[in-house]
């Protein structure tokens, strides 16, 4: 995790002396970085990771505060309670209930696959700064999604997303860039879940 943190660093040092990743006003990096960090933060505090905090990350945490006052996140963007909520009960119910919180979710997420319509990339038929950040979110939520035992990201609910993951992975220097997925895998699993 400690891997993780510094990449988040990374992330956060873009924001120094400015209010939003492009300046003084919202671009689309923020928009993208926010749904992601909407969606992690839920995820990563469901399986009780503390990464996402003032004391870690306090230029992030000072990004998503003044990013949730603008007015249009706030008639857009689910509330953050909404998410988690969501994906509390995705994962800790059975049965019926845990399949009526998976439509939920699932709903929610609808959202980012909307957003894509009929372009390759998020920015057109280039991947961009929207595409690359949206890629590395996808591949820790179907990674934690997977070593909870859930199925939200499926390609049968989210076909455009799924195409969409390919295209950006068939592109030079992302699938490098992830961390190998088995490997992660039994990082979370070995730290954050509970054994049988």
């Amino acid at each position: 995790m400690e891997e993780v943190l510094e990449l988040l660093k990374t992330l956060e040092s873009q924001l120094e002396g400015k209010k939003f990743f492009g300046g003084d006003n919202i671009g689309f990096v923020d928009i993208v970085a926010v749904f992601a960090a909407l969606w992690l933060g839920a995820l990563l505090e469901v399986a009780g990771v503390d990464m996402l905090n003032d004391e870690k990350l306090p230029l992030l945490c000072k990004w998503i505060d003044e990013f949730n006052k603008c007015s249009v996140v706030k008639d857009t963007l689910p509330p953050r309670q909404m998410c988690l909520l969501a994906v509390r009960k995705a994962c800790a119910i059975k049965g019926k209930e845990q399949e009526q919180a998976k439509e939920e979710a699932i709903d929610l997420l609808k959202t980012l696959e909307g957003q894509l319509k009929d372009k390759r990339f998020f920015g057109g038929d280039t991947i961009g700064l929207v595409d690359t950040v949206a890629i590395v979110t996808w591949y820790w939520v179907q990674v934690i999604q997977e070593a909870m035992g859930l199925e939200l990201l499926t390609e049968e609910r989210f076909p455009v997303l799924f195409r969409w993951r390919d295209d950006c992975a068939n592109c030079s220097g992302i699938k490098e860039s992830l961390p190998p997925r088995d490997k992660l895998l039994a990082l979370i699993k070995d730290r954050y879940m509970p054994s049988d």
